[in-house]
């Protein structure tokens, strides 16, 4: 399924803010030193999306977080292989020779070409 571009960064601007509101309610808590177990599974997944836009690939705990350039790599793919179909086609000039043997003098003539 390939998304629009909008959408996937309306989705990541929503998240980011979700996650945002979250944390920022609960920073008296983390500031203390009160936080639970799902504030700090927040903040690293806030710590994520936050480096997403930054680096290609991201590996928390075994999570990757990787944006994908399939879409651009199978363009690049596509347009070799059509460079390379027109090279071949362009490169191919057929080499027909054309070879002919005269005719080999009639008997009577021998003896007069072996003197």
């Amino acid at each position: 399924m390939k998304l629009p571009m909008w959408f996937k960064v309306g989705w990541w601007l929503i998240l980011f803010g979700l996650l945002t509101l979250f944390l920022y309610g609960r920073y008296p808590d983390l500031k203390a030193g009160n936080a639970s177990l799902l504030d700090n599974v927040a903040l690293l997944i806030w710590i994520a999306l936050a480096l997403a836009p930054i680096f290609q690939e991201i590996n928390l705990f075994g999570i990757k977080l990787r944006q994908q350039f399939d879409e651009l790599k199978q363009h690049i793919s596509q347009q070799v292989s059509n460079l390379q179909t027109e090279i071949r086609t362009s490169v191919r000039t057929e080499f027909n020779p054309q070879i002919t043997f005269p005719y080999p003098p009639p008997d009577s003539q021998l003896p007069q070409i072996e003197e």
